[in-house]
C-alpha cells in the first residue's frame, strides 16, 4: 500500500476526547486504529480497483473523507461498546455515508475526480464530488443528509 488514506491526526481532529489518550480504558491503542485504518484502506481498495489503480499514490479527497469516516466510526463503536446504556447517533449514519460513497464509485456513478484520474487537490462539494460535476442527465444513486 502506498501509504494510509487517513491519519491519526485526522481521526484525533473528528474526536477530540481520543487526543493524547490511545490505549486509556475503551480507547483503541495507536497500533489498534492503525490496524483500523489499514482495513479500510484494504476495503477502499477493493470497491475502487475495477475503475482506479488501487492503492492510490495520490489520494483523492473523497478516498480520504470515506476512509476518515469509516475509521471514525469504527473508533466510536468501539468507544461506545461499554457504555450501554448510551447510543451513538453519528457513528451509523457516518458509516452508511461512506458505504454509500464507496457502493456509487464502484457503480460508477461517483467520479473521484471529472476526468476520473486520481487527483488530491480537486475543489469538491459533498463527499469529493467536484463542484458544477454533475450534468443534467447524471442521476445521483444516494443523498447526503448530514454536512461537514
Amino acid at each position: 500500500m502506498a501509504h494510509p488514506y487517513t491519519t491519526l491526526a485526522s481521526i484525533e481532529a473528528k474526536l477530540p476526547q481520543c487526543e493524547g489518550r490511545w490505549g486509556d480504558g475503551n480507547i483503541p491503542t495507536e497500533a489498534e486504529v492503525a490496524a483500523i485504518i489499514e482495513q479500510n484502506d484494504c476495503l477502499i481498495d477493493g470497491y475502487c480497483a475495477d475503475r482506479y489503480e488501487a492503492p492510490f499514490d495520490t489520494v483523492p479527497t473523497i478516498v480520504a473523507r470515506i476512509a476518515l469516516d469509516l475509521a471514525v466510526a469504527d473508533i466510536r463503536e468501539t468507544l461506545f461498546a461499554e457504555q450501554p446504556d448510551s447510543t451513538d447517533a453519528q457513528g451509523p449514519g457516518r458509516r452508511k455515508r461512506a458505504m454509500d460513497a464507496l457502493f456509487a464509485i464502484a457503480a460508477g456513478t461517483l467520479s473521484l475526480t471529472p476526468g476520473g484520474a486520481a487527483e488530491a487537490d480537486t475543489p469538491t462539494g459533498d463527499y469529493g464530488r467536484p463542484e458544477g460535476s454533475w450534468s443534467s442527465t447524471d442521476e445521483p444513486t444516494f443523498t447526503m443528509e448530514d454536512t461537514w
